[in-house]
């Protein structure tokens, strides 16, 4: 997997095993409580990730979302094995104003929120949200309630 991972990221090799590599793979492991098979999941998913730097893109960019759903340790992790992207983003210019759009557009509480983000994490990547929602209701002449529904499913 190492090989697949370094030729699909040829950039990995520019990196310092010292400085860049370990620190945040054991970081992320250890902050986390990740397995082995689990961090090599994440690395193989996103390998961009080993030039991430934990402290200031990882953990912020994964607190601030653990915090905005009220997320426990085990869901934060469950959610970031699901989508390790999530770190790609930036928090305040990407996730967090599609959370805001998304509670809004469709009226939920925090808890409805929370289970519409762990039931489908990828829609945390999704940008300018509110003008496609409005683009399939128009087109598809349904509602809210039932766009909403066919997004939970």
């Amino acid at each position: 997997w190492e090989l697949k991972m370094i030729l699909r990221n040829p950039q990995i090799i520019r990196l310092s095993d010292k400085n860049n590599l370990s620190p945040t793979l054991e970081k992320l492991q250890h902050h986390y409580t990740l397995t082995n098979d689990e961090l090599k999941r994440i690395s193989v998913r996103l390998p961009s990730i080993l030039g991430f730097n934990f402290q200031t893109k990882i953990q912020p960019t994964l607190t601030a979302v653990q915090h905005h759903l009220h997320l426990s340790d085990d869901e934060i992790k469950h959610l970031f094995l699901r989508k390790p992207t999530l770190i790609s983003y930036s928090y305040p210019n990407n996730i967090r104003l599609t959370l805001v759009d998304l509670q809004y557009h469709f009226n939920l509480s925090n808890e409805e929120l929370r289970d519409l983000v762990v039931g489908m994490p990828s829609i945390m990547g999704y940008t300018n949200i509110l003008p496609k929602l409005a683009w399939i209701e128009d087109t598809f002449r349904i509602t809210r309630e039932e766009v909403l529904t066919v997004i939970c499913r």
